[in-house]
C-alpha cells in the first residue's frame, strides 16, 4: 500500500484523515471552535469592562461556570455594592458629595473593591486553572452546544456524549504525543474511542438524520466510526 492511501485512511483516534481536507474538517467543526486548549488560553487577551472606579481587565475565558451574562454582576455590580456597604458601615450615614471626608472614604472603598475584583478575576482566569478545570469547562461547553434548543443541558443526548468523548479523546491524544510511554492512558484512550464509536453507531441506527448532521459538527468522518477500529 502506498503512502498516499495510508494518509487518506481516517485516523481512528482523531476521527479524520491526516490530509489537508481531514485537518480542515476538524478545524472548521463546531467542536473545534468551542473547545479550549492551553494554546488558545495563552493567546487570549483580557477584556476591559467599565466600573464606577474606572476600567477593569477581566479574562477572555472565565472559570467556575461564570458566563458572559453574569460578568456584570460579578465584576461590576458586586464591587460597587461592596464599596457602598463599606462606606455605610464606617459612617452610618448616607453619602454626601459635598462632604470631603465622605468623598475621600468613598474613593478609598472603591479602590479596595476594585483591587478585590482584580484578585477575583485572576482566580477566575481559566489560564490559571488546572487541567481538570479546563476539562470541566470544555464539558460544560459541549453540553451547551450540542443539546437541542428546546432541551438545554441534555447530558444524556447521544450528540452531547459523543462531543464530550471526542474532547476527552483529543486531550488524551495530545498528552500521549508528549508522553509516549504512558501505558495506562493509552489504554484509557482506546476505551474512549470504542465508547464513542458505540454511541455514534447507536445514533446511526436509531436516528440516521441526526447521525449524518452531527459528524461534521464533531469533525469526524463516517469511515472512522463505521469501520473496524484498530487503536
Amino acid at each position: 500500500m502506498d503512502q498516499s492511501s495510508h494518509t487518506d485512511r481516517p485516523d481512528p483516534v482523531l476521527g479524520h484523515s491526516k490530509t489537508s481536507d481531514g485537518q480542515k474538517l476538524w478545524s472548521e467543526s463546531d467542536l473545534c471552535n468551542i473547545l479550549l486548549t492551553p494554546e488558545k488560553l495563552l493567546q487570549a487577551q483580557p477584556r476591559q469592562i467599565s466600573t464606577e472606579s474606572g476600567s477593569l481587565p477581566i479574562p477572555q475565558h472565565l472559570n467556575f461556570g461564570i458566563k458572559s451574562q453574569e460578568e456584570e454582576l460579578v465584576f461590576q455590580t458586586l464591587p460597587d455594592v461592596a464599596s457602598q456597604q463599606a462606606f455605610f458601615a464606617a459612617e452610618r450615614a448616607q453619602f454626601d458629595p459635598a462632604n470631603e471626608r465622605h468623598v475621600q472614604l468613598s474613593q478609598n472603598f472603591e479602590a479596595k473593591a476594585k483591587i478585590n475584583a482584580v484578585h477575583l478575576s485572576r482566580l477566575a482566569d481559566l489560564r490559571n486553572a488546572s487541567a481538570a478545570g479546563i476539562a470541566a469547562e470544555n464539558r460544560r461547553r459541549c453540553v451547551e452546544a450540542f443539546s437541542p434548543p428546546d432541551k438545554p443541558n441534555d447530558t444524556g443526548r447521544s450528540e452531547v456524549q459523543a462531543a464530550i468523548l471526542t474532547a476527552q479523546i483529543r486531550s488524551l491524544h495530545s498528552h500521549l504525543q508528549q508522553h509516549t510511554h504512558d501505558i495506562h492512558n493509552r489504554r484509557s484512550l482506546r476505551i474512549l474511542v470504542h465508547k464513542r464509536a458505540k454511541i455514534l453507531r447507536y445514533l446511526k441506527r436509531t436516528a440516521p438524520d441526526r447521525y449524518i448532521a452531527v459528524l461534521p459538527r464533531l469533525g469526524l468522518e463516517a469511515k472512522a466510526v463505521e469501520g473496524e477500529l484498530i487503536v
